[in-house]
């Protein structure tokens, strides 16, 4: 399966890094939400619980990250043009 392809730019211009931290927010979040999901139907002695505990702490701390850095890039954007 390969990867797909990025797209950092928005209508041909480069995005915003505040677009490219609230895309990466978002993608985040899907993460952490299906590491969830599969922890809730995981049997609690099974193999991978460990793995998946790391990977939910993981994404929890990129989230708190990346919220910051989302706050910070708003609040140095300034106000829209006119």
């Amino acid at each position: 399966m390969s990867e797909p392809e990025l797209d950092l730019t928005d209508g041909g211009r480069p995005a915003r890094p505040s677009w490219v931290i609230a895309e990466l927010a978002d993608l985040v979040t899907v993460i952490r939400g299906h590491a969830i999901i599969l922890e809730s139907v995981l049997p609690p002695n099974d193999e991978h619980r460990a793995d998946l505990t790391a990977l939910i702490a993981a994404a929890e701390r990129a989230a708190a990250i990346t919220s910051r850095l989302v706050a910070e890039a708003r609040a140095g954007l300034g106000p829209p043009p006119s």
